[in-house]
């Protein structure tokens, strides 16, 4: 059975890579691409 904290922390790790990704390739050009 799949509890309610394992679905959560599902839920939360894939928003929190998404919002790194996004922040990411935001940034990127603040530091002229080198990462």
């Amino acid at each position: 059975t799949l509890s309610m904290f394992g679905t959560f922390c599902g839920v939360a790790s894939s928003i929190f890579v998404a919002l790194t990704a996004i922040y990411t390739s935001r940034c990127l050009p603040c530091v002229d691409n080198n990462v």
